[in-house]
């Protein structure tokens, strides 16, 4: 086969595999967790010897990815049940498995509505100061609309009538999610 064949066929293929692919939305697969890799044993040390300083770890700072943004209303659910805190740590709420949480803007604040199972509310807290966090009690997944995601959940004030869902997620666990998605099936 001739040089210029042998190219052509190659730039016929390069194109046909750079065409757009329709994106694939729906749940997130979150596989199970792995338990951590137990370190090394330190070398051993003469007597007197001084201790190495610890190598510095840095990590990554968390991914932010806006879910719902600028809506009147949102509802955070999980499997697990959910932990509801300020963005200081402090514990707002403790919610047992399948409860939900609606989320709405209360005047530049967050109203935060508890539903049992059936999607009774069984009671309403307003006035909190945003960014609400919202986390999966066992550390799985949390839901917005019905679509899982790893990490927490920031619900934030936007505007006076509206609020803002936002996922937070260590880098690591983003790219779990969103990698094999980009590379579609056949890969």
């Amino acid at each position: 086969m001739p040089r210029w064949a042998r190219l052509a066929a190659a730039l016929v293929l390069a194109a046909a595999a750079c065409r757009p692919r329709e994106p694939v939305y729906g749940p997130v697969p979150i596989p199970p967790a792995r338990p951590p890799r137990a370190a090394p044993a330190p070398a051993p040390r003469e007597p007197g010897e001084p201790v190495p300083a610890a190598p510095a770890v840095r990590r990554a700072p968390p991914v932010r990815v806006g879910l719902v943004v600028d809506a009147a209303a949102g509802e955070v659910t999980s499997l697990s049940g959910l932990t509801v805190e300020t963005e200081d740590g402090r514990n707002l709420e403790e919610l047992d498995a399948g409860s939900s949480l609606a989320f709405s803007a209360d005047r530049g604040t967050v109203a935060m509505e508890v539903r049992d199972r059936s999607g009774r509310t069984l009671r309403t807290r307003r006035g909190l100061e945003p960014p609400v966090v919202v986390r999966a009690a066992d550390g799985g997944a949390v839901a917005v609309r019905g679509v899982p995601y790893r990490g927490a959940i920031l619900v934030q004030a936007a505007g006076r009538s509206g609020l803002t869902l936002v996922n937070r997620v260590d880098l690591e666990s983003y790219l779990l999610g969103v990698v094999p998605r980009e590379l579609g099936r056949a890969s």
